[in-house]
């Protein structure tokens, strides 16, 4: 993983386990973090073939060497406004149980280690999408982590994964 990894940064933690590690990227200025562990790779942005049939915020599908990865547009699926790729967009490809899916995100910013005993449960839901997403909230660099609730996405890959195969 540390080829896929190479060009973000890595806080320094004294220890080479996967355990607590966090990709941290930002959506609408806000930063978000991810278990490292699902993170297969992180790539540019590749052309995507749209799929019809499937919520707006899956804008469809890439072909990663010959694996067909679906791809979610987190801000589209936030609810939040959309904006033109640019050379800092990439796509976050996770696997969960041999399924990856491929979320498009602003920017990744590095890979951290965020202690369990610093993650506070979220608020109680107050209906909007990203709150559905939201497994815990972290301080940790004096700014604040949304800790991202990575099985809510793979709930959705069925919908695609049906689309695509009929």
């Amino acid at each position: 993983m540390a080829e896929e990894l190479a060009g973000v940064g890595v806080a320094e933690t004294g220890d080479d386990s996967m355990e607590n590690r966090y990709l941290i990227f930002d959506i609408k200025d806000e930063l978000y973090a991810i278990e490292i562990s699902l993170i297969t790779e992180i790539v540019e942005m590749l052309p995507v073939t749209a799929v019809p049939s499937v919520p707006n915020f899956i804008i469809g599908i890439i072909n990663l060497r010959g694996a067909i990865i679906p791809i979610i547009d987190v801000r589209m699926r936030f609810g939040y406004e959309t904006k033109e790729y640019d050379s800092r967009t990439c796509i976050i490809v996770l696997e969960n149980n041999d399924v990856s899916i491929g979320l498009i995100v602003d920017q990744v910013r590095e890979v951290a280690k965020i202690d369990r005993d610093i993650i506070a449960k979220p608020p109680s839901n107050n209906g909007k999408a990203v709150d559905y997403y939201i497994k815990g909230i972290a301080r940790w660099r004096n700014e604040i982590q949304l800790i991202i609730e990575p099985d809510k996405f793979f709930e959705l890959n069925e919908q695609v994964l049906n689309a695509v195969n009929g």
